[in-house]
């Protein structure tokens, strides 16, 4: 079946180590959307983060629509328009927070209207997150009042699959690995899948028509269920080993883009 979107992961996909995207992924996506193809990012980071992004690497004329939060944002450049979809209530956060807490672990949320941070206190691991998105921050203690996209539990490598253990219990939540010190937690209705799915349904497509690149736990579904599902060759071994296809070059070495210019011919 011929491939009519690609959607790109950006951390450990995309991106390089620095965070910065890969010149031959950057002209690879530029090539394609020429030739017709749609261009999606699916993504853990929020929308209006990644908008600044495409605009420091000039490629917001190329992108059609940005997956953000993990499912629970959906932006149409065209549109310019955000739908924020299943967010986890005030009453489910202060409980997983509480539920965790006796882990020692850190929190991070992110509130796109204000485009601020808010940690329960800034250890390494908030600090390396808040480098990222390169977001101001506040030191938020419970309750929390406000419902959120996504919800990120900070916690020592060790403890974290005891953390991913006791969470089970809320079983309206989806939990995925993504560091080792960094759990991300949204709705069970949201996914990056679910996401594509849904744009699939609004553009009069299938998913066997989707080609999707990614590393890490959080691609899992998407990898599996479109088309042809790339796995990052710096990926999760468990991606790599649900994934149609690996990248013969990881992140650091324009994985996507070598990959792209040859299945393309571009």
């Amino acid at each position: 079946m011929k491939i009519r979107w690609i959607f790109i992961d950006l951390d450990g996909t995309l991106l390089d180590q620095h965070k910065q995207p890969g010149s031959k992924g950057l002209l690879a996506i530029k090539a394609l959307k020429q030739k017709g193809l749609h261009i999606g990012l699916a993504t853990g980071r929020s929308v209006d983060i990644v908008l600044k992004l495409l605009k420091s690497w000039q490629l917001v004329n190329q992108i059609d629509v940005i997956i953000g939060m993990n499912g629970a944002q959906i932006y149409s450049l065209k549109e310019a328009v955000c739908f924020r979809q299943h967010l986890l209530s005030a009453e489910q956060l202060n409980a997983i927070i509480t539920f965790c807490l006796p882990y020692n672990i850190n929190y991070y949320l992110y509130d796109m209207m204000k485009q601020k941070a808010y940690l329960h206190r800034l250890d390494d691991y908030g600090k390396y997150i808040i480098s990222i998105n390169q977001s101001t921050y506040d030191i938020q203690v419970q309750p929390i009042i406000n419902n959120y996209e996504k919800l990120l539990v900070l916690c020592e490598p060790s403890t974290s699959k005891a953390v991913i253990d006791s969470l089970q219990s809320f079983t309206d939540l989806r939990v995925m690995q993504t560091l080792p010190f960094c759990l991300e937690i949204v709705s069970i209705e949201n996914s990056k899948c679910n996401a594509v799915r849904q744009i699939c349904e609004h553009e009069g497509c299938s998913l066997r028509e989707v080609m999707a690149f990614g590393d890490e736990m959080n691609d899992l579904d998407l990898l599996l269920e479109c088309g042809i599902g790339v796995a990052m060759l710096n990926g999760n071994e468990q991606i790599k080993a649900s994934a149609d296809c690996c990248t013969e070059y990881d992140n650091n070495h324009d994985g996507v883009g070598e990959f792209l210019y040859q299945y393309f011919l571009i």
